[in-house]
């Protein structure tokens, strides 16, 4: 299953949420963010209050990179991308191994300077197979 978290312009776009998932079935955070003004994102995804991923206690991490300038810099060749995205990555696969209703955070920090860019709690739902 993925779930696509956005943080573009400070807000948040997490989808599904809450995302729900069979015990077994690999997750992944689909991490995308536009009109970025840093250049390196560092995403988190923890989970506070226990975690449906035994032997796996998190937190995960992404970091990200700013493709703007890639962009811009195939224009001055005459190139285009067909898709631009100032931050694009992935944190994952993780497979559950137990159910329950968690809550989690999602934080996306700058990675030069450690300021919290955005903090977000969503929802996974674990069920049995």
């Amino acid at each position: 299953m993925d779930i696509s978290v956005g943080l573009d312009d400070h807000r948040w776009s997490i989808s599904p949420d809450p995302a729900e998932v069979r015990i077994g079935t690999p997750v992944f955070w689909v991490l995308h963010s536009n009109r970025s003004l840093y250049s390196r994102l560092i995403w988190k995804i923890y989970f506070n209050h226990g975690t449906p991923f035994a032997g796996l206690p998190g937190p995960f991490f992404a970091t990200t990179i700013n493709r703007r300038g890639e962009g811009e810099a195939l224009r001055n060749l005459g190139l285009r991308l067909t898709q631009e995205a100032d931050h694009q990555g992935a944190v994952g696969p993780v497979v559950p191994t137990e159910p329950g209703d968690y809550k989690y955070g999602v934080e996306v920090r700058n990675a030069e300077t450690g300021e919290v860019v955005g903090d977000d709690d969503p929802r996974l739902i674990v069920l049995p197979r």
